[in-house]
């Protein structure tokens, strides 16, 4: 047993980010599958299947998924 070990409560940490992004000015979507990310002048335009978001700022946090935000050699499409 590892004595100095803690734990923690998933569902708990997952609703605490999301409270911190949504009180930081944060605007969060779910269940909108992105279709693409790209700049636009001086902003980034995303795109899912029902509308389109232009942000300053965007946190891609695609998991598993992430490889498709990213062209060849590893850098950004945008």
């Amino acid at each position: 047993m590892e004595f100095e070990a803690g734990f923690l409560r998933p569902e708990l940490a997952i609703q605490t980010h999301l409270d911190l992004a949504r009180n930081n000015g944060a605007e969060l979507q779910f269940n909108s599958p992105v279709e693409s990310v790209r700049t636009c002048d001086d902003s980034i335009l995303v795109q899912t299947k029902t509308r389109e978001i232009l942000a300053d700022k965007v946190l891609l946090s695609a998991g598993g998924w992430i490889k498709d935000f990213f062209a060849g050699g590893g850098k950004a499409q945008v």
